[in-house]
Order: C-alpha cells, then structure tokens, then sequence
C-alpha cells in the first residue's frame, strides 16, 4: 500500500509538472506573439511626437495605436480564460490566422484556400489561431516545400485542413502525436496535444492522417509510394445564433 502511494504521488507530480511545463511554453507563445502589436504601438507613438495635435496623421496613428492596445488587451483576455470566445465568421478567421502567417516567416511555402458559405463560428481567437500556427509549424519544421491551409463547409461544422507535402509519419508516430511533449525532433514547441487540447475546448474533433502518394504529383511522379505527407482536419462546429 505504501508503494502504491507513493507511485500515485509520484504520477501527480509528474501531472503537474506537464501542466506546468505547457502553461509555461503558452505563456512563451504569448509573449512571441504581443510583439507585434506592442511595436506598433512603440512606432506609431514615436512618429506621433513630430506632429501637430492637429495634424491628420496624427489622428490616424493614434487610431491605429488605439486598435493595438485593443488587441493586447484580447490577446491577454483569451489567454487567461480559454473558455473566453466570441462569434466571427469564418474567414474573418482566415484573415486573422493570415496575419499570424506572414510570407516572410514562412517563406512563402503557405497557401490559403478560403472556400464558401462558410459557417458563423464562436472562437478563442488567440488559441485557435496558435492552435492552426503550431501545425503550420510542424510542416514546415518536418521539411515541407509547401503547406496548404482550407476552409470549407461540412455540413454544420467548419472543416479547417492543414495539408503538407513532407515526409508523412510513421504508424508509431500517428499513435503517439497526441500525446502530451511527443515531438519527432525533440522540440519543446507547444505539440498536437495543445491543438486537441484547444479544439476540444471548442467542441470539436481533430483527426491527422498520412496523405497518399497519388495525391503529391511529385512523389507520384518518382515512383515513391510511401506517404506523401500528412493532412490534419480540424472541425469547428456552426456558432448557434438561437442561443443569443
């Protein structure tokens, strides 16, 4: 019984120190990621010294100031509660999850296919968009050339697919991915467990899958008939306006 115990102790440590570790790797994301509103923020109110209270620019800048500290504001909002979500359509989410994604951070290997009559969602915006940004990542990390990303309607949900060209993943690896710090390259990123971590927080479904070498044009063209990289599908279900 006492060794009993003390493994049950010893296993609630090691929960708590995984909670700990991950709380702490968002809150590095998070920090990443108010960067760019709080140089904006720096900026504008540096150009803003040189004018006149009545100068148009100024006006300008301080809107655009205003709009950032708004946005740090959420950023810092969402992060805190994850249950904090609120209704946008969804390729007001695209844009959004664009802005994250800028070409010169991806190299241009990103493309965006935003389809139509598109669901009403209801979203934590930040850790959905971090959520979509880790798989992007992991694309890119694992060697893809290229990375697409598709919204689409599925019946009532948002189908949201995050499809790359890389190396695909082993059968070990596809029953391990969801498991809490598995990383195929010994990262310390925040991994496919935050991203089932945060769907479910939605209500949704997430399911990852090696693609077919016949839907890669190169791979199929070389004769290779291993996988051809790996697709991942997010379902965000329809925002339901009768509950407001």
């Amino acid at each position: 019984m006492h060794e009993v115990k003390r493994r049950s102790l010893q296993l609630d440590s090691m929960r708590s120190e995984a909670m700990q570790a991950r709380t702490y790797r968002e809150l590095q994301v998070l920090v990443h990621d108010l960067r760019t509103p709080l140089t904006t923020i720096q900026g504008l109110a540096s150009a803003m010294s040189g004018f006149s209270v009545s100068s148009v620019d100024a006006r300008v800048h301080a809107q655009a100031i205003s709009e950032a500290a708004d946005r740090m504001d959420g950023m810092i909002g969402e992060l805190l509660s994850g249950s904090a979500r609120r209704p946008m359509s969804s390729a007001q989410f695209a844009r959004r999850l664009a802005a994250h994604l800028p070409s010169e951070k991806t190299n241009r290997a990103v493309g965006m296919y935003i389809g139509s009559n598109l669901p009403q969602i209801e979203v934590n915006e930040i850790r959905l968009v971090r959520a979509v940004a880790n798989l992007v990542d992991n694309a890119l990390n694992a060697g893809s050339r290229n990375v697409d990303i598709r919204f689409e309607r599925k019946g009532e949900f948002l189908a949201l697919s995050v499809v790359d060209d890389g190396p695909g993943l082993s059968e070990e690896e596809l029953d391990q991915c969801w498991e809490e710090g598995f990383s195929t390259k010994n990262s310390s990123g925040l991994g496919l467990s935050f991203v089932n971590q945060v769907v479910e927080e939605h209500g949704g479904t997430v399911y990852i899958e090696n693609r077919s070498a016949v839907e890669n044009v190169d791979s199929s063209a070389s004769g290779d008939c291993g996988p051809a990289g790996v697709r991942c599908v997010i379902f965000i279900p329809e925002y339901d306006r009768g509950g407001v």
